[in-house]
């Protein structure tokens, strides 16, 4: 997803993904279904998803990420996306997140893409092995390509518009671009990446020139064990009470502050996952809660 275009700095946050209450934050762009996000100029800020969001589910049951993968054929669709991760049949910058890759990589993590173009620029891009380029950004346009004839670009259907209305073009003849633009670093702005917790807890490896790796050594406790039990009113009104009990709930390094509950609906693949959708948080394991159904 590019934000070419915009008239004001980006400020994308890949963790919103759902329909939410009517209030500020349910008019904010979302991001089912996107693993990359592309800024443009100006001084952008680009979050990546965080945990489990933004997934689409293996109907079988099992895996996140279900149909997720970086194929070849992504790779070949992005002009200059190859050269970006590395290059070569294989490029190593994308190898956590490439469908058959020989290397098995542990976990299940939804990984994202996050290039912030022209600008200095903030970058987090949270949970997962993620790819991160500040200066690098997504181009989107269209060629006109007449048979024997010269090819033309422009950056908006609007250009063709009238040819294509009086049949001059054959609707067959425009092709969509799609090609990652700025690969060199951009040396008269700084982009910055955030990354949760304190600096002691990362290792940093400088792969080549102004390429790094940044792993989170900390990390060892990995995911809880045992499961949340919910409780509702039956049926289930728009008014109705959900409680959850997560005394099942338990983790090698402890549990040390409250939990936070996100109630999300199992989507299988190609479902619409905005429908008859219940939403709602629950900051107290406890407490009771309200919930209500997010609107189409």
């Amino acid at each position: 997803m590019t934000h070419k275009d915009h008239t004001t700095p980006v400020n994308a946050d890949m963790r919103f993904f759902v329909g939410t209450p009517q209030d500020l934050t349910s008019i904010r762009d979302r991001f089912p279904q996107t693993e990359a996000s592309s800024g443009w100029n100006g001084d952008g800020i680009l979050r990546g998803s965080q945990g489990g969001i933004d997934l689409t589910f293996d109907p079988a049951g099992g895996a996140i990420d279900y149909g997720h993968d970086l194929t070849q054929a992504h790779l070949d669709r992005i002009d200059n996306l190859r050269e970006l991760l590395g290059g070569g049949e294989i490029p190593e910058y994308a190898r956590p997140i490439l469908q058959d890759d020989p290397v098995s990589y542990d976990g299940d993590f939804n990984n994202n893409i996050l290039v912030g173009g022209l600008g200095s620029d903030l970058i987090e891009p949270r949970d997962g092995r993620n790819f991160v380029d500040g200066d690098a950004w997504l181009n989107v346009r269209l060629e006109y390509r007449p048979e024997g004839g010269a090819v033309e670009s422009q950056e908006s259907m609007r250009a063709f518009n009238t040819r294509m209305l009086d049949g001059t073009i054959n609707p067959t003849e425009p092709h969509v671009v799609r090609e990652v633009l700025q690969l060199d670093n951009e040396a008269d702005n700084i982009d910055t990446v955030v990354f949760e917790g304190i600096e002691a807890d990362y290792t940093v490896t400088e792969l080549e020139a102004n390429v790094v790796k940044v792993v989170n050594t900390a990390l060892t406790c990995g995911q809880a064990a045992g499961d949340v039990l919910l409780g509702h009113s039956d049926p289930i009104t728009e008014n109705g009470d959900v409680t959850t009990d997560a005394t099942g709930i338990s983790d090698a390094d402890g549990i040390e502050s409250g939990l936070t509950f996100s109630l999300q609906p199992f989507v299988e693949a190609g479902t619409d996952r905005f429908s008859d959708t219940w939403v709602t948080t629950q900051t107290n394991e406890s407490a009771e809660l309200s919930s209500s159904p997010t609107p189409r």
